[in-house]
């Protein structure tokens, strides 16, 4: 039997990991482990999902981080490769722990809600469904950029995909994928 992956425990050896004054992705994403697929897919949905999603060129710049991180899966490479300049932007270790403290009450209730059940949805054929599924939520980053708050529905999708990997909970990822096949359906009749 799997063992449950908490999300606030993750959270919390983030936060007290003696980083120094400053930090990256890097050494955060290092906390999850070495296949961080779920926790990189969380950050770019909870970035297209807030108003920074709405800067000019930011929906292009997910769905072709998205698109290579998903591509690197579906060739079952390792860990996960990331340029350089986005993995070694160093911030402010003291912010991040702030950050991550207002969202523990968030994290916590996701704990309670989620555990690996359904595990035939992480099979080999579903786990590539899944992937292709969020490749084309950010593809769909692009078209929807134009319009107001376009891009929230793929990233809520993209950030229920990220949960559900982490956790290993297969009823969110079933749940999910059928919100994305929605999702997809409201996105072409907006842009027609």
């Amino acid at each position: 039997m799997n063992k449950k992956s908490s999300i606030t425990k993750i959270i919390n050896k983030i936060i007290n990991k003696d980083l120094g004054d400053k930090t990256n992705l890097d050494e955060i994403l290092a906390q999850f482990g070495k296949r961080t697929y779920g926790p990189i897919f969380f950050i770019i949905g909870v970035i297209s999902t807030s108003p920074i999603g709405a800067i000019p060129g930011l929906p292009f710049l997910m769905t072709f981080l998205t698109c290579t991180i998903v591509l690197q899966y579906l060739f079952k490479r390792g860990a996960v490769w990331m340029p350089q300049f986005i993995v070694k932007k160093s911030f402010s270790k003291a912010k991040v722990d702030k950050i991550l403290t207002k969202i523990i009450p968030i994290t916590k209730f996701i704990d309670k809600i989620t555990r690996p059940r359904a595990h035939f949805f992480f099979n080999s054929f579903f786990e590539a469904l899944i992937m292709i599924t969020v490749m084309l939520m950010s593809i769909l980053f692009i078209p929807l950029g134009f319009i107001p708050a376009g891009i929230m529905f793929p990233g809520i999708v993209i950030i229920c995909f990220s949960i559900a990997i982490i956790t290993k909970d297969g009823i969110l990822a079933g749940i999910t994928l059928l919100f994305s096949f929605i999702t997809t359906g409201i996105a072409i009749s907006t842009l027609i």
